[in-house]
């Protein structure tokens, strides 16, 4: 390709810099974008997008209440299709339009409503020194008016040497492009990575990263927080809500998290704390430091802005960033809608305009040096770069050629003197086609699947100019290595050991089991797990709390009694202090009752028929050794003269195995009956999960049987549901030495397992396993290797990054010989 030595040449603004530095030194020659081109063309000055689309907005104003787009009249996006159909057709110079159907009436309506919109006149002389860079443009309607009078393509005339292939998936394409850099030894330089879509461009910079080679995006994202600050301003002086004042303070002080939470919840605060089922003391504590730094932040920051305090706004946004280049740019270009639009705003829906505009204002930055690799869109593949790949070309992607669409589209425009669909989109597919032909080497590939397993299907019109694409099995350069947590002897005794003892709770050895590096965490680091008093988890403790009080009320009668009462004062602490929450709340509370209702329904039978009598709730203990020392509540204990039974109740069904417990996964019940046991010198009869929860069953009206000739059917009875639903209601444990529970007629609610260790034996088991547990804490064992489940509900997962190694747990107890 050879530039010319004097005249004009046309190419997108991020083509400009790599232009120049392949022109060198011309006076005579200039480049110019396209649209800054055109605009030399205008016999007078033009109004700004925005402007336009006020005056459109005034002028639907009187629009006739009957027409159908009346409610869209202040729309932005309405008013924006409308002003890009009225430009389009003063270029194509239209005058008749369609009037036949309901839609094309109403359309003509605002049509003649916004006629008196100028547009300024163009005149085009002749352009016998203007060259347009060949490439794929969106406005070809204009390349096609400046060929007509006379530019010229600045274009190769060679053809290019064409590859067409095709990989497994994007990941793998974008791989086998570095290794053909690499391998090929290509100037970086000379390279240029055609994207057919903007979300490709992730994985292509993370492997170009990996490979080491040097690349320059064309669309250089700037994450600036400016466009949404300005959104979020706007918004809270449209209307002062907290939720707008919530999400104001979100963009514009992230770190201010304690102002954040504190308007969030709307917590009315008092002075002396109560002990409730929601919020424990330390987070009440948290809320009144948040309520300090609430009163901080509103006398710091004046936030009560009016729809016309747009120098106030502009002053709090400029103070939260430095002035780089990048910034001042975007923040230029915002306030030169602002003055636009200063005006036009009278009310607060006024601002929806300006709104919009400030949404999609483009913030990629501008590039100040080319270097290495070249990535952008499709459009911008050239003769500049000798080396291109186009990727991702599938029957999805390739051609997409532009049609009308919107409230303007193709059948609408059809009935004008528009440029015929026809013309159009052949004029598209000849500028593609010989867009593709400028470089000297073109690659063309695309994945066989998506990110979802669903298969791709090579374009047609690829296919007909290259052929089939050729399979390449682009092979793995290296495996995932997991991250290998490890921790010292000396800082785990640092750690967990205070005093010569590893001190915690059941749970806390539990956890331990399930995954050591949560234990580290939680129980080493103190890692506080996010609550919520909304969160759903409380629920299985607010119903133990609910029936701990019944107990303690009535006894065994509770099952008996209306417990609605006790449920109200449970809840009363937080409709107190989160008035702006009562429509959750009361919505809650009736949730409780009814899951209430529906256990006690479950629960009735059972405490009616159980000989035993509660003897104590949430009983506290402490189980100290030389090694280790234990801290817990037994949540019910029942007993006669000399025996006891251990209850524990789950917010889930729950059951207790040999197999977990030998493995140290099951310790809590069998750690209660040994404690029960040392403290009172009492008989243990068992150990029992009581589940909160209610199942659910499925009652079946017709059972088939396909292998009979006749009746193959048989109607299903009420009683085998009911039979379900009590199999699932059982309360489920062991009982301890073969103790005979059939002389009780309560016996048949317990689902008992036949083959367990006697007492004594799981007595031995248990020091075998808690010495095992305590041995491995000591030694600094905090790899992050998880039981079945442990990985699903763990708040920790975002630190522990291991993709859920799960393991089987090997057995803590020493086979007998």
């Amino acid at each position: 390709m050879h530039f010319p030595e004097k005249g004009t040449i046309i190419a997108p603004a991020s083509m400009h810099l790599a232009i120049y530095e392949q022109i060198g030194n011309r006076l005579g020659v200039q480049v110019l974008s396209l649209q800054t081109f055109v605009r030399s063309f205008l016999c007078e000055p033009e109004l700004t997008d925005i402007e336009y689309i006020f005056q459109i907005k005034e002028h639907l104003q009187d629009l006739n209440p009957t027409n159908p787009f009346y409610e869209s009249r202040k729309d932005p996006e309405f008013l924006t299709q409308v002003y890009q159909f009225l430009k389009k057709a003063h270029l194509y110079e239209i005058d008749t339009y369609p009037s036949e159907t309901s839609k094309e009436k109403a359309l003509l309506e605002i049509i003649r409503c916004c006629q008196d919109i100028h547009f300024p006149t163009i005149e085009i002389p002749a352009l016998h020194n203007v060259y347009i860079l060949r490439k794929e443009y969106p406005d070809f309607d204009w390349v096609d008016i400046l060929l007509d009078h006379g530019a010229q393509w600045l274009e190769s005339d060679t053809e290019p040497e064409t590859h067409y292939v095709t990989m497994a998936t994007n990941r793998k394409q974008a791989q086998w492009i570095c290794e053909e850099i690499i391998n090929n030894n290509y100037d970086a330089n000379d390279v240029y990575i055609a994207l057919n879509d903007e979300k490709d461009q992730a994985v292509m910079v993370q492997m170009l990263d990996t490979y080491q080679i040097p690349y320059t995006l064309t669309n250089k994202p700037n994450h600036s927080l400016i466009p949404s600050q300005w959104l979020a301003c706007l918004n809270y002086a449209k209307q002062k809500s907290t939720k707008n004042l919530c999400h104001l303070i979100q963009v514009c002080f992230p770190k201010e998290k304690d102002v954040l939470d504190w308007y969030e919840l709307g917590f009315k605060d008092n002075d002396v704390y109560e002990p409730n089922a929601f919020v424990d003391a330390y987070t009440y504590s948290h809320y009144q430091y948040a309520k300090a730094k609430a009163q901080q932040f509103e006398q710091e920051h004046d936030l009560d802005f009016s729809i016309h305090d747009f120098e106030k706004m502009a002053t709090l946004i400029q103070s939260l960033h430095a002035p780089t280049q990048e910034n001042i740019a975007i923040f230029q270009s915002i306030q030169e809608l602002i003055v636009a639009s200063y005006d036009k705003i009278q009310t607060s829906d006024d601002l929806a305009i300006l709104y919009h505009a400030i949404q999609n204002i483009p913030t990629n930055q501008k590039n100040t040096s080319l270097e290495g690799v070249w990535i952008g869109p499709r459009q911008n593949i050239s003769p500049l770069q000798k080396i291109t790949f186009l990727m991702n070309v599938h029957s999805k992607t390739y051609p997409d050629l532009r049609q009308e669409n919107g409230i303007f589209n193709e059948d609408y425009v059809s009935k004008t003197n528009w440029p015929t669909l026809a013309y159009r989109l052949d004029t598209q597919k000849e500028m593609l086609k010989k867009g593709l032909t400028q470089p000297d080497i073109l690659y063309v590939s695309y994945p066989q699947t998506d990110y979802q397993s669903k298969a791709y299907e090579p374009s047609i019109e690829m296919n007909d100019w290259l052929g089939s694409a050729t399979f390449i099995d682009v092979l793995e350069p290296s495996h995932f290595e997991r991250p290998n947590h490890s921790l010292s002897k000396t800082m785990a005794e640092t750690l967990f050991v205070k005093k010569d003892k590893v001190r915690g709770s059941v749970s806390s050895f539990e956890t331990f089991v399930h995954c050591p590096f949560r234990y580290f965490l939680q129980y080493g680091l103190y890692l506080k797990e996010p609550k919520d008093w909304t969160d759903i988890r409380i629920r299985g403790s607010l119903l133990h709390k609910i029936l701990e009080e019944g107990i303690r009320t009535y006894g065994k009668d509770y099952v008996n009694q209306n417990l609605d009462a006790i449920v109200d004062d449970q809840f009363q602490w937080i409709e107190k202090h989160f008035p702006t929450k009562m429509n959750w709340i009361q919505n809650q509370k009736n949730e409780v009752k009814w899951q209430l209702h529906c256990l006690l329904a479950r629960l009735k039978p059972f405490e009616e028929q159980w000989h035993m009598e509660p003897q104590d709730l949430e009983h506290e203990f402490y189980l100290d050794t030389d090694t280790y020392s234990l801290h817990g509540f037994i949540d019910r204990i029942d007993g006669t003269k000399g025996a006891f039974v251990i209850f524990d109740y789950k917010s889930s069904q729950k059951e207790i195995t040999k197999n977990e417990f030998a493995k140290g996964l099951s310790l809590q019940l069998p750690t209660y009956a040994i404690e029960r046991e040392q403290e009172t010198h009492q008989v243990p009869i068992g150990i029992f999960y009581i589940s909160l929860t209610s199942p659910m069953s499925t009652q079946m009206g017709v059972k088939l049987n396909y292998q009979r000739k006749k009746d193959n059917y048989d109607l299903e009875t009420l009683k085998y549901a009911q039979k379900e639903y009590f199999d699932k209601g059982r309360i489920k444990g062991w009982v301890f030495d073969r103790q005979d529970l059939t002389l009780y007629d309560d016996s048949q609610w317990f689902q008992r397992k036949s083959e367990i260790p006697s007492f004594g034996k799981i007595k031995t088991m248990w020091e075998e396993i808690m010495t095992s547990i305590v041995e491995d804490i000591r030694s600094g064992t905090i790899v992050a290797q998880a039981s079945s489940d442990a990985c699903t509900y763990c708040p920790y997962r975002s630190i522990c990054r291991t993709s859920r190694q799960i393991v089987d747990k090997p057995d803590r107890v020493k086979e007998e010989e």
